[in-house]
């Protein structure tokens, strides 16, 4: 399991509903996102790393402000070494959350997953 997370890409707002009068609140995306990275740093097994998790840098900065800091892996601006750390992240059983500031930066690690984890069961003879 890997969650990619592709931030500015994502223009919606979610919609939740309130019991109370019948009402239904319109909350925003980031609200959302930042709840769901909240319950992802509570997990024992997952680990954020990119660029500007741990400092300020992008917008995805401020939906990690309730991630434990010992969940965060700020990363230099090498997408491919990323992807390659995000995928021996989870061989190894560890749940990487990774976090590139761009869609396009995504598609300079496609190497990392189309050549290296898609062939790791050929790479290892069914041991991975």
């Amino acid at each position: 399991r890997i969650y990619y997370i592709l931030s500015l890409q994502i223009r919606q707002i979610s919609a939740c509903r309130s019991r109370k009068e019948g009402a239904i609140l319109m909350g925003k995306y980031f609200d959302e996102l930042e709840r769901t990275m909240r319950w992802l740093g509570e997990q024992p097994d997952t680990m954020f790393l990119g660029q500007a998790v741990e400092y300020k840098g992008t917008a995805m900065t401020n939906t990690l402000a309730n991630v434990p800091r010992e969940k965060l892996l700020e990363m230099p601006v090498d997408e491919e070494m990323q992807m390659g750390i995000t995928n021996g992240l989870a061989v190894a059983g560890t749940v990487p959350i990774t976090i590139y500031p761009r869609w396009n930066f995504l598609l300079l690690a496609a190497n990392q997953l189309v050549n290296h984890l898609d062939r790791m069961p050929e790479f290892t003879h069914g041991g991975v």
